[in-house]
């Protein structure tokens, strides 16, 4: 079986909350204008997050290799 790495589902995960939640409040309380910026950074957020943990990953495994 195989072993999805962190790098992948917890972003996707948040990714998906995170649309879930901005699309429900826009449609909800008609606040697309507003919600919109916020999408934006959160979507940079989630890169970032990706990006760290796949660096993580990275470093871990060049460790396990050398021993």
């Amino acid at each position: 079986m195989r072993r999805f790495r962190k790098s992948t589902w917890l972003p996707s995960l948040f990714g998906i909350i995170g649309v879930v939640f901005y699309v429900y409040n826009g449609v909800s309380h008609h606040a697309w204008k507003d919600n919109l910026t916020n999408m934006l950074i959160y979507v940079l957020i989630i890169v970032a997050l990706a990006w760290a943990l796949r660096k993580k990953e990275r470093y871990e495994d060049e460790r396990n290799n050398r021993q």
